[in-house]
């Protein structure tokens, strides 16, 4: 159950009134076992201007559970062209596409083109299962790219990139905020301890206001950071603030270093060189990026990316088509619709958690990390526990670093075991801290949840309305923890850092993004 981006990229020439196309290679990326190959372009339609562009996608471990969750992962894929030597976002007719299923599992596959504006474009699609099944998948794919909607004419030379990046669907639904535990900031329900059940999708929703309000703890939990909500004042998130009711898709696992990687080389000069950091290269940072001329690579391909500010996380998601998670939608993914919430619980379910260390910074010869760094990487299985395993300072003696993202899941792991959420998200709690937008401040509360639209500024920046602000990074908060940090953090409804608005890069930060369903 892992993944990251993966592309296939062709050279097309198009030569009116005869079409030539020319491949660059198979290019056939094989990275965490989601892959796009046999990318080609069929018959060109000059009349309507659309042409075809065929591939296969597969990745492992595909699942749809349509009777008790109501859940199941998909694959969100987009594409780029190159034109003068510029890479641009391809428009997708949201009419038409084809797909057939070559694995022979029976899942029913299909395409959702997600057309945000109603122009009739799609920024991308969701391919995954309809019908209930387990198992590795093979799809043959047909989208048709209105190439005249992007401004390309007939005579243009163009390399064209397939890619896909593996999400979870979180359904619609009411459920809980807080647990009635005791952790940092929590919420709770107005007037008593009970966690708030939240149950409005396109309302406004109070924040510690009157009676039966969602109101936060501020015990000196959240002093020094930047929210401007104390206990008493009002505050309201708007009908158009994602809460978590409405569906949506996230990312299954942490934004990796191939994914970043193929992300900076669609960049100019300019847009890649703001969106890299000068990367310390020791241990702990265990970024692997380098640079041959203006083509990045990386030789740790499916670790989490590090280092990213927020300013670096918000240009991916706005060029991938997708946008930041609220911190009220981290606890509906992590928690689910459950009835009755554990307290202190973490995002496997339990409040229990795994403890044996599988590095001595002492001793590191002594690892219990097997291929370190390779697609393989693992941790030995007499260090796994059943409490929920999750990379924290307790097992990475605070130095080994973050693991290759969805380690703990295998073919025969459980939610607890592999530290998935559950709906089957992968290292919420652990690996990384992750950014969110707060409701803990004006800026956070004036999210819309607009996605991004393929495209950034010169500089590379976003550049969506009603987003944080790239270079103050006011309304963003932190969730979960890191291979650095402590148990603590890990703790769902733990808000410690909730409105910690940080542009830093840091060791301890990657990036996750989300889509609504339309």
């Amino acid at each position: 159950m892992r993944s990251s981006l993966n592309i296939n990229t062709i050279c097309i020439k198009y030569l009116y009134p005869i079409i030539l196309i020319s491949f660059i290679g198979n290019n056939i990326c094989i990275a965490n076992n989601i892959s796009i190959s046999s990318v080609s372009i069929g018959e060109f339609d000059l009349e309507n201007e659309v042409v075809e562009v065929n591939f296969t996608i597969q990745w492992e471990n595909s699942w749809n559970d349509p009777l008790v969750l109501n859940n199941w992962d998909a694959a969100w894929v987009f594409l780029k062209y190159e034109y003068e030597d510029n890479w641009y976002h391809v428009q997708l007719d949201a009419s038409q596409f084809s797909i057939t299923e070559t694995s022979g599992l029976g899942t029913n596959p299909t395409v959702k083109l997600n057309d945000d504006s109603g122009s009739g474009e799609a920024l991308g699609a969701f391919i995954y299962g309809r019908s209930e099944f387990s198992g590795n998948v093979n799809y043959d794919v047909t989208f048709y790219w209105d190439y005249a909607a992007n401004g390309v004419v007939d005579d243009a030379e163009l390399d064209v990139q397939v890619h896909a990046i593996e999400m979870v669907y979180v359904p619609e639904g009411a459920y809980y905020l807080g647990s009635g535990g005791t952790e940092t900031a929590h919420f709770y329900k107005y007037g008593s301890t009970d966690p708030f059940w939240v149950h409005h999708k396109n309302t406004t929703l109070n924040i510690e206001s009157t009676t039966d309000s969602l109101f936060y703890d501020t015990k000196a939990s959240l002093s020094g950071q930047d929210g401007d909500a104390v206990v008493g004042t009002p505050q309201t998130l708007s009908k158009d603030y994602p809460k978590g009711v409405a569906a949506f898709y996230c990312m299954k696992y942490e934004v990796t270093q191939i994914e970043y990687v193929e992300f900076l080389n669609t960049l100019t000069t300019t847009q890649a060189t703001n969106r890299i950091q000068q990367f310390s290269h020791y241990k702990q940072s265990r970024n692997n990026i380098s640079v041959i001329g203006t083509n990045y690579t990386t030789g740790s391909p499916h670790l989490p990316m590090q280092r990213l500010r927020w300013s670096d996380n918000a240009a991916y998601l706005d060029w991938a088509g997708l946008r930041p998670m609220t911190e009220l939608e981290f606890e509906k993914a992590c928690r689910g619709t459950t009835l009755s919430p554990t307290k202190a619980a973490n995002p496997w379910g339990t409040n229990t958690i795994n403890d044996t260390p599988y590095y001595d910074a002492d001793n590191p010869d002594d690892s219990y990390v097997q291929s370190e760094g390779e697609d393989s990487e693992t941790i030995d299985a007499s260090v796994l526990t059943s409490k929920g395993n999750v990379n924290y300072e307790n097992v990475s003696d605070d130095a080994f670093g973050p693991l290759r993202v969805g380690i703990y899941a295998t073919a025969s792991s459980d939610r607890v075991t592999s530290g998935a959420t559950y709906y089957g998200i992968m290292n919420m709690g652990g690996n990384m801290r992750e950014r969110v937008v707060s409701a803990g401040s004006s800026d956070g509360r004036s999210f819309t949840g607009a996605h991004g639209d393929g495209t950034l500024s010169s500089n590379g920046d976003a550049n969506v309305a009603n987003w944080p602000d790239n270079d103050s990074a006011s309304g963003i908060g932190l969730k979960g923890t890191s291979w650095f940090e402590g148990a603590g953090l890990i703790k769902i409804s733990n808000r410690h850092s909730a409105a910690k608005a940080s542009n830093v890069d840091s060791n301890f930060i990657s990036a996750r993004g989300v889509r609504t369903v339309e």
